[in-house]
């Protein structure tokens, strides 16, 4: 924030907020990548979000067992198990887990999909 170049407080303000609501993002990701709980994915993502999770899952599970997402559906940890691969994570238990980097490269990816998906629905509608 310090080396940002934004002239008023109140940008200072906004950049600080959206740094923050990413921030919590990828650590809810990754505090609740193994979670049993079940606790919601909503809590992350939008009811949109969540249905193009379900449309990138096949793409991304591998041919093996090992591979597979084997969370319960529409969970915290179910959407971290796919933000991570879209963020280099190989889905492999020998694998170390993923971690904030992973996260954030896999969020970073997930939103320029999405958002690609979007247009793509305007265009098309």
């Amino acid at each position: 924030m310090e080396l940002s170049e934004l002239e008023t407080g109140k940008s200072l303000k906004k950049l600080c907020l959206m740094a923050m609501g990413v921030a919590l993002k990828i650590n809810q990701l990754r505090q609740l990548r193994n979670d049993q709980t079940k606790i919601p994915a909503e809590i992350i993502f939008s009811t949109e979000q969540i249905e193009f999770i379900k449309i990138l899952i096949p793409q991304y599970e591998g041919k093996t067992e090992k591979q597979k997402n084997h969370y319960s559906e529409n969970t915290i940890a179910w959407a971290a198990w796919v933000i991570a691969r879209l963020g280099g994570w190989k889905g492999y238990d020998n694998e170390s887990p993923p971690g904030n980097k992973t996260f954030k490269w896999g969020l970073d990816n997930f939103y320029a999909m999405f958002n690609g998906y979007k247009i793509a629905q305007e265009i098309c509608a």
